[in-house]
């Protein structure tokens, strides 16, 4: 797994942590309904690190709290991970953050949790990209927790479309 610490890792959480670059180049690499569901002026930097059931300590590359464009003022926590090479593990390890966050909100707060996965390896993705995929399932099955975070392979975006580190 890529540390924190790598210099890897450094530059791409500097770039996301330019909120104010953040609404300029992360919508469009979203899925179009999800891009217009956050409120993009509402953006605020949130707690990295969430502790979950097994009492451990998980952090994502970054958080932001927003506000959704629809809904009764429903909070929406975007925690976005960036990964060098495929993780087996991925679908699961975003669905603990997801409840862990969810865990620390009080009943009425409780907010919707989008999973949002950088990939920057060499080759195509090879591990599950949902959790029903990381359980062998080809397709959700009702009934079942299901997550599937989005998916965003950097070496096949269009180098305008990605973020500068002079976009702060």
């Amino acid at each position: 797994m890529t540390t924190h610490d790598s210099e890897h890792d450094k530059v791409f959480r500097s770039l996301l942590a330019t909120i104010d670059a953040l609404p300029r180049w992360l919508p469009p690499l979203l899925p179009p309904t999800l891009a217009s569901l956050i409120d993009w002026t509402s953006l605020s930097v949130g707690a990295e690190t969430t502790i979950d059931a097994d009492r451990r300590r998980r952090q994502s590359d970054e958080v932001f709290h927003c506000r959704a464009t629809r809904g009764d003022d429903l909070l929406l926590v975007v925690q976005l991970e960036h990964q060098a090479r495929p993780d087996p593990d991925m679908p699961r390890r975003m669905l603990e953050m997801a409840v862990a966050r969810m865990a620390k909100s009080r009943r009425r707060d409780l907010p919707s949790v989008v999973s949002v996965i950088f990939y920057q390896g060499p080759e195509r993705w090879a591990g599950p990209r949902s959790l029903s995929e990381q359980r062998g399932h080809a397709e959700p099955t009702p009934g079942m927790v299901h997550l599937e975070p989005v998916f965003i392979d950097l070496a096949r975006v269009p180098p305008e479309q990605l973020p500068r580190e002079d976009d702060e």
